[in-house]
């Protein structure tokens, strides 16, 4: 599984925001200082669906996206 797999599900699943903590304004929606943190928001942004908090192996993050991407589904 290559880095290129994972961007693969993000870009066919999700809108991909990465945003700098010490650089940029973090809407106060997420609340987590802890870098990196992946969220999995809302369609209209307004709330938080699932996230995760440090480096997860690539397996165990396409796990977590698909995971949300079937609940999402339903």
């Amino acid at each position: 599984m290559s880095k290129d797999d994972v961007k693969s599900v993000i870009n066919n699943m999700y809108i991909f925001i990465k945003l700098d903590i010490n650089k940029e304004s973090i809407p106060e929606l997420l609340t987590s200082r802890m870098t990196p943190t992946f969220y999995i928001l809302t369609d209209d942004g307004e709330s938080i669906i699932s996230e995760i908090k440090g480096a997860p192996s690539k397996s165990e993050f396409l796990s977590f996206l698909n995971k949300i991407h079937e609940k999402g589904k339903k």
